[in-house]
């Protein structure tokens, strides 16, 4: 099969699971033709190999024109493709309902793959027309060690992703102040570097940690510069947090889920297809709100809302299910993040295109 492919190669989650997919295709034997969008950086795997990417770059000055394309990239930003053959859109957002300027994109495809039921069906309801099937992301399951074994006494709370209003960091920090006391063996780390913003924005952040009740049990950790090192991260630690209003997926909490982490996560957005009562600590949207940031959202559609104090009950619970022992929570959760793989994402993604 041919295939030309539109994608970023970068630290970003599209980078990432562009990475993911193309190195799967390869191992599928079809013949892409790559063509990146953005500025190519293939620091995160520099240990995995990326010969297959040198290849496939190169494949790009005879592309087979009436081959199908495949475009990984942003819901509003669909209307490029390479050649002729069948146009087929893998996207991630955030949003319910879709903007205007979403569904034109969307619809101007033959076909959009969307990474979860919750997004499908919003694209449905927000006036997509064009055929949508499901392919979720997954892990790459050849670096899950499976070896979780925190050091020390010491409860440790990990987060990872990047500043944004959109994940509760504020709320997030403040619950976990206000649910240990001073004296309470807890721990949380967050990997939140965030390349879009400014130093005044990280100032920001840096202050919001600082003034939290329990800031001296608070660690901003430096970014890491390898997938596999984020991978390898999640073994030191016992509970994985995200309590976002909304993602598109949350790779990372695959990733914590599959390393056999306790999760606390939100039953919002693509959340809502793999998280229940019985593989993590889920907490419940209070209502909706317009989606606003300031920056990246700017209140055209909405996310959902979610009270602090149901942020501050989810980490005592999570503290008392780790001292207590959750077997069963914890095996639900990896049962359920294993169930994938990369090989199936790829599989389902190649019969889309034919």
């Amino acid at each position: 099969m041919n295939l030309n492919a539109v994608m970023p190669i970068n630290r970003t989650s599209y980078g990432v699971v562009s990475y993911y997919i193309l190195k799967y295709l390869k191992e599928a034997g079809v013949h892409v033709s790559l063509f990146p969008v953005g500025p190519v950086d293939i620091s995160s795997f520099a240990d995995q190999g990326f010969d297959f990417l040198e290849e496939f770059g190169q494949n790009a000055s005879s592309f087979k024109y009436d081959a199908p394309c495949l475009k990984i990239f942003h819901q509003n930003l669909l209307g490029e493709f390479v050649g002729r053959g069948k146009h087929v859109a893998y996207s991630f957002f955030e949003i319910d309902p879709l903007t205007e300027r979403d569904v034109h994109h969307i619809n101007s495809v033959d076909k959009f793959i969307s990474p979860s039921n919750w997004a499908k069906k919003v694209c449905e309801n927000s006036g997509v027309t064009v055929p949508i099937s499901i392919a979720a992301p997954s892990v790459e399951l050849s670096l899950i060690t499976n070896d979780n074994k925190p050091s020390g006494e010491t409860i440790k709370f990990l987060h990872i992703g990047k500043w944004e209003e959109r994940k509760c960091h504020k709320e997030m920090i403040e619950a976990f102040g206000e649910a240990f006391d001073p004296f309470d063996d807890v721990q949380l780390d967050l990997v939140c570097y965030n390349p879009f913003c400014n130093d005044e924005e990280h100032t920001k952040w840096f202050d919001v940690v600082r003034s939290s009740k329990n800031g001296h049990k608070i660690n901003v950790l430096n970014p890491l510069q390898l997938h596999s090192q984020i991978l390898n991260l999640y073994n030191d630690y016992h509970v994985y947090v995200s309590l976002s209003r909304a993602e598109g997926y949350d790779l990372p909490l695959i990733e914590a889920m599959s390393n056999g982490l306790l999760c606390v996560g939100t039953n919002s957005a693509a959340h809502k297809d793999y998280l229940t009562d019985d593989n993590c600590i889920l907490v419940q949207p209070s209502g909706r709100e317009k989606a606003f940031d300031g920056k990246w959202f700017l209140g055209e559609s909405e996310w959902d809302k979610f009270d602090t104090e149901d942020f501050v009950g989810a980490f005592v619970k999570a503290k008392e299910e780790i001292e207590k022992g959750c077997s069963e929570k914890v095996e639900a959760a990896k049962q359920t993040a294993l169930g994938n793989s990369w090989e199936k994402t790829v599989e389902k993604i190649i019969g889309e295109l034919e």
